[in-house]
């Protein structure tokens, strides 16, 4: 069949062109690509979205058997089962905002072999379900949720890179994904830990954060989302505690310091003792209204 390239400029495409349609260029005064706008075209290989495209429309390329790689560099939502059964679709380019993924948008698209979404927020119900040569799924620290049933029956899934969020992951997110082992997290935990006052405490951490990648190959895919939500939260809850402590400490760590200066300064002076006046007078004397608030700071951990 002979290629032939069509130009999108909106609306469905008309049923007698389906037939032919083999490469689309999205036209650059398109912002949003319809629903149902190439639902059903059997030859479709290729899309070229430019970045001024934010929409995917419902089943707008869904049951397009052909259709083998995708590049969207400026889409934000892709609507229910845009891509829905594309059972030729090899790999699939993000870009850098897409925010929301709705139901099924990706079901049974059995040949996507890996996902990198950085900016993703919210992953809709069985938005990948089905997907069963996916391997690899590395998601952004923007995700919010992950609704259920968002990965079911990607049998070769094998590694997911996920923030620690609480409430993130919905039920039967991963059932029937028996081969999922590995799970990597992103975003600014390891920072966060590497801040902690005591060594027995970033140790304990780490070897909390190493445990599920031990632990997941032994237990069956209906309870994998299980053992992920209590991981996390279990993690989150400890490096809480940790946080609240390491607060303490350094609070504690300040007032020792200001005595200490004030200790300094009375014994060069050999004062015996000092009364509230002087010692408010002594803070700036001694020092310690520079070292409380300018070195302490720094032992503090930043804000995630």
């Amino acid at each position: 069949m002979a290629d032939h390239v069509y130009i999108y400029t909106g609306g469905r495409v008309p049923e007698h062109l389906k037939e032919h349609i083999t490469h689309v260029i999205i036209d650059r005064s398109v912002r949003s690509i319809d629903d149902f706008a190439f639902y059903e075209c059997p030859h479709l290989l290729d899309v070229r979205f430019h970045s001024g495209v934010g929409r995917v429309g419902r089943e707008a390329f869904a049951h397009c058997p052909s259709l083998l790689h995708l590049k969207m560099p400026g889409v934000r939502i892709i609507e229910d089962a845009a891509f829905f059964d594309c059972q030729q679709l090899i790999d699939v380019d993000f870009g850098s905002k897409l925010e929301i993924i709705k139901f099924a948008a990706f079901s049974q698209c059995i040949s996507l072999r890996s996902l990198k979404i950085p900016t993703v927020k919210d992953i809709g119900v069985a938005a990948f379900f089905c997907c069963e040569q996916l391997t690899d799924a590395e998601l952004g620290e923007d995700l919010e949720r992950v609704e259920k049933r968002a990965f079911r029956r990607c049998f070769n899934l094998r590694r997911i890179a996920i923030p620690l969020k609480k409430g993130m992951l919905e039920c039967d997110i991963f059932n029937y994904c028996e081969n999922l082992v590995k799970v990597d997290f992103i975003g600014n935990v390891l920072t966060t830990v590497s801040y902690l006052s005591l060594h027995s405490w970033r140790n304990d951490i780490e070897e909390q954060i190493k445990w599920i990648n031990r632990f997941l190959p032994t237990i069956s895919s209906s309870m994998k989302t299980v053992a992920l939500q209590q991981w996390i939260e279990s993690i989150l809850e400890k490096l809480e505690f940790y946080k609240r402590e390491h607060c303490k400490q350094l609070k504690e760590a300040s007032t020792e310091l200001e005595l200490a200066l004030w200790k300094t300064k009375m014994e060069k002076e050999g004062v015996q003792s000092w009364d509230k006046r002087q010692r408010e007078e002594s803070r700036f004397v001694c020092k310690s209204d520079i070292v409380i608030p300018n070195v302490m700071s720094f032992l503090k951990i930043p804000e995630e």
